[in-house]
């Protein structure tokens, strides 16, 4: 099998009949793979023109115990150079025919899709093979990958999402309820602030409901306590209801955190001590 890309083309040549496959990463919060959302269509001097769809769930890549998305994932994750792990590969393969052996095919993809509400900087990737797709342990051989350069959605809403740099702290999933469990990050080595010696950091939250209450959690105590990992690095799995310790009949719409040491001193985004991060909680 050999792919080549050139002039914004692919071109494909198997030794058995193959489909088109085309991978997509997109973030979550896009929900690329709903009906509707995606389509894409191609082009071929050799093969004409037609239409992809969506590989059916559960599909897997030749000697992968995986279905696609997932065999993807892992796949390309060394090379996805998003830093906040919150995407997804939707995975299309062309209609039903089967392209000849041993013949080089050229395809246009043409691939149209819906962005999420979010204003956001992100790099799409693309995955480019075929079906059977030979051995996956030898994938290599098998197909091309590519990213984007960092596209910017904007008019949107949120304070954005910023995929393509270095994050000082980070809450995912980024969709979500309160009643999901969260893995809140934090990098005590990108700015120098005034917690930037700190051995113990801590969480310092506002909750505000979707009924307008207000509900903090501000004391340096084991729930709010962060791990420390490797390079003054710091992570915490929080459960908001608990954190919060809402009642029965309480909803978060937000939640608004610093972090701090033990004598109070706090940092939020960007590195600064009187702007918080903010986190919305809803469903996708």
């Amino acid at each position: 099998m050999n792919i080549k890309i050139a002039g914004g083309h692919a071109t494909l040549r198997y030794d058995k009949p193959y489909r088109l496959v085309i991978g997509f990463l997109v973030p979550k919060g896009w929900s690329a793979d709903q009906a509707g959302n995606t389509t894409m269509t191609y082009t071929s001097p050799q093969v004409g023109s037609g239409s992809l769809t969506l590989v059916p769930a559960g599909t897997k890549p030749d000697g992968s115990q995986l279905d696609y998305p997932t065999a993807l994932k892992g796949l390309l994750k060394s090379v996805d150079p998003n830093l906040i792990d919150d995407n997804e590969w939707v995975v299309f393969w062309s209609d039903s025919k089967n392209y000849n052996a041993n013949q080089d095919v050229t395809f246009d993809v043409n691939i149209k899709t819906k962005v999420g509400p979010e204003n956001m900087l992100v790099k799409l990737g693309y995955y480019i093979g075929g079906y059977p797709d030979g051995s996956w342990n030898n994938a290599a051989e098998n197909y091309v990958s590519l990213f984007s350069s960092c596209l910017s959605v904007t008019d949107g809403t949120g304070d954005g999402i910023d995929f393509c740099n270095k994050p000082l702290a980070s809450m995912l999933p980024l969709a979500g309820v309160d009643n999901d469990i969260y893995k809140i990050d934090f990098d005590n080595d990108l700015y120098t602030t005034a917690i930037s010696n700190a051995s113990d950091i801590y969480i310092c939250g506002t909750g505000t409901t979707t009924t307008g209450e207000i509900v903090t959690h501000c004391t340096p105590d084991e729930i709010s306590k962060m791990r420390p990992l490797d390079q003054k690095k710091f992570s915490k799995m929080i459960w908001p209801r608990q954190f919060f310790n809402l009642k029965d009949g309480q909803v978060l719409a937000k939640m608004e955190y610093y972090f701090t040491d033990a004598a109070g001193n706090k940092v939020g985004f960007g590195g600064l001590s009187n702007v918080p991060f903010k986190h919305p909680f809803k469903c996708l």
